[in-house]
């Protein structure tokens, strides 16, 4: 049995419409099964197979509203990245701009909801998870050690602080001499 989906242009109305063909098909007695993988993050969309700059990965369908993905792990979404307690690992802060979660990735801290990111590594000095979270939740982190001028290499002190609530924008605070 061949079946040709000519429908409505639109990534909702698409799904709707595929979704009215299931159901259709269900109550002729037809059951089909599917192996959509529900999105961890959002729970409203489903991860769907993408090709971008750098090769295949696994985007969520609700995107824009959501912007989980995962790399392409041999044709499936490679969603193992976990905690030791079986979720992915987020910031027990939300979002200062649009209260969604924040994604722990290896490059940095990422909002599920719009485009408010915080790098992992600024000026040399990796940021912890409880860096970044006081970062958002207070604007501004204690005074920490180790970052390097990317001018002159030079080592330095500083707090962080958090200048724009919805991209992530920090700056430097020092300590007065």
């Amino acid at each position: 049995m061949v079946f040709y989906i000519i429908g409505p242009q639109t990534p909702k109305s698409n799904d709707e419409y595929v979704q009215g063909l299931i159901d259709e098909l269900d109550r002729n007695g037809i059951s089909i099964s599917s192996n959509a993988t529900p999105c961890p993050v959002c729970n409203n969309g489903f991860l769907r197979k993408r090709k971008g700059q750098n090769g295949f990965f696994w985007g969520c369908s609700s995107y824009p509203v959501c912007k989980t993905s995962f790399p392409d792990s041999d044709g499936k979404p490679a969603t193992e990245k976990k905690t030791t307690e079986g979720a992915i690992d987020r910031l027990n802060v939300p979002c200062p701009s649009c209260n969604k979660e924040i994604l722990v990735r290896p490059k940095g801290f990422f909002c599920t909801g719009c485009g408010f990111k915080l790098w992992s590594e600024i000026a040399g000095k990796k940021i912890t998870n409880a860096q970044a979270e006081t970062l958002i939740k207070k604007g501004k982190t204690g005074s920490l050690k180790g970052f390097t001028s990317t001018k002159t290499g030079k080592k330095f002190d500083a707090t962080l602080v958090l200048q724009d609530k919805n991209t992530g924008k920090i700056g430097f605070e020092f300590a007065k001499k």
